[in-house]
């Protein structure tokens, strides 16, 4: 039995491997949130992280972020999917499960 979106879900927030050939179809079309975060030039120092709302996405990846720099992190992150500051670059991107396995 193939897996389903959460179960594959799931496995990627316990950062275990999932190949799309144990995926259901319909799951591999769903959208899945990437979100990570770190300094310029660096694909991520903390993530990439995998989650099913945008808003999640957003929550999660401004609670990376350090305290003292964040005005504005909310709005720039849903209008642009990128905020910057002194400690480095956070970004959200919305694609399908099956593009990231």
């Amino acid at each position: 039995m193939k897996l389903s979106y959460g179960q594959a879900m799931d496995l990627l927030a316990e950062d275990r491997s999932v190949k799309a050939s144990e995926v259901s179809a319909r799951a591999l079309r769903r959208k899945v949130w990437v979100y990570g975060h770190g300094q310029p030039g660096c694909m991520y120092d903390s993530g990439p992280y995998y989650t099913d709302t945008k808003a999640s996405a957003i929550a999660c990846v401004v609670g990376l972020l350090a305290d003292d720099d964040c005005k504005g992190a909310v709005t720039a992150l849903r209008r642009a999917h990128v905020f910057s500051n002194s400690y480095g670059v956070a970004t959200i991107a919305g694609t399908t499960l099956g593009s990231i396995l």
